[in-house]
């Protein structure tokens, strides 16, 4: 009786191995969220990656921007703020983006990275200390701007 025991157990150990029995309880893997920049000016994108630990191809991913969910055949993800708000917006906007991993052994959540996007630069005025000059003379000119990353 413990014989069969003992071949059952390696039998299905064999099988979890392989995958062909997913695990029932927990999962088997990690996965981390990674950005290229987490400031940014509207108009510009990030690029976005998981990691999943171990490397398989047999994973499925969903990310989730501000609670809208992008379903994804690839761990990348090319983020543009201008598909999610007017690029006429005149606010800064956080965006918060993780992503489920899904395989045969269960899903498990990435970390949230987070994303600012600063308005776009506008510059407003543009004025030159001297409306006539001389050739050799020196002037400068002053600009208001608003809006961007800094």
């Amino acid at each position: 009786m413990i014989t069969k025991i003992k071949m059952f157990s390696v039998l299905i150990s064999i099988l979890f191995m392989l995958n062909i029995i997913p695990l029932i309880h927990g999962t088997n893997f990690s996965a981390s969220l990674s950005t290229s920049r987490t400031i940014m000016d509207i108009g510009q994108i990030a690029y976005l990656n998981i990691t999943v630990n171990p490397p398989s191809y047999n994973y499925s991913y969903i990310f989730y921007v501000n609670g809208i969910s992008i379903e994804s055949t690839s761990p990348s993800f090319i983020f543009n703020p201008e598909l999610y708000e007017s690029s006429q917006t005149n606010k800064t906007i956080i965006y918060n983006i993780y992503a489920n991993v899904t395989s045969n052994s269960g899903t498990v959540k990435t970390n949230t990275v987070t994303i600012t996007v600063y308005p776009e630069l506008i510059v407003s005025s543009v004025s030159p200390s001297y409306v006539v000059t001389d050739s050799g003379l020196n002037f400068s000119f002053s600009a208001t701007a608003g809006g961007g990353a800094g």
